[in-house]
């Protein structure tokens, strides 16, 4: 989207039926970078194919792949460390 500046874009240019408007009104905007996010997650989803939650499904799938998963418990404290050190303009939400 080639934002300049930080913060919500001020306008955006959407093509629609092969015409492209300049949007200026922030309600517009969303909506339309809101249908533009969905499509894309919309269109990922129905290129995915169907896996069973049956673990041999998933072996199946990772026979042969040289990629390894461990998971190991980590104490509450760990976490919330992890979390106050996160620096908040980076986060999705700082409120």
């Amino acid at each position: 989207m080639n934002w300049a500046s930080s913060g919500p874009p001020s306008q955006l240019e959407v093509t629609k039926h092969n015409q492209i408007t300049l949007c200026t009104k922030a309600a517009d905007i969303a909506e339309y970078m809101n249908e533009y996010f969905i499509s894309k997650v919309q269109n990922i989803l129905s290129n995915l194919n169907e896996v069973s939650m049956n673990l041999n499904g998933c072996r199946k799938i990772m026979d042969g792949r040289q990629i390894s998963l461990s998971l190991s418990f980590v104490k509450v404290e760990t976490v919330r460390k992890l979390l106050r050190g996160l620096k908040p303009k980076t986060s999705s939400d700082s409120s």
